[in-house]
């Protein structure tokens, strides 16, 4: 599972860092890989966004057996 995590301007309240980051690591215990971006970057840079969560998903699909793929699913796309 890939959890898709924006951080916007409640993230720089006091302590917001730090509570992300703890709940970050326990559900990582849990097997849930994060992926970061800053609201500036989906508002503003959203091509750039989309190719880094491709790249990411292919990097989970290239290194975990345990990801199930849909029936037909097209593995050129992870090159």
């Amino acid at each position: 599972m890939l959890a898709i995590e924006v951080d916007g301007m409640t993230h720089s309240f006091e302590g917001a860092p730090e509570k992300d980051e703890i709940r970050q690591q326990r559900l990582e215990t849990l097997g849930v890989r994060f992926i970061r971006f800053t609201e500036g970057e989906v508002k503003y840079d959203m091509q750039n966004v989309i190719r880094t969560l491709e790249w990411k998903i292919g990097k989970i699909v290239k290194n975990d057996n345990t990801v199930k793929l849909p029936k037909g699913f097209d593995m050129g796309w992870l090159d």
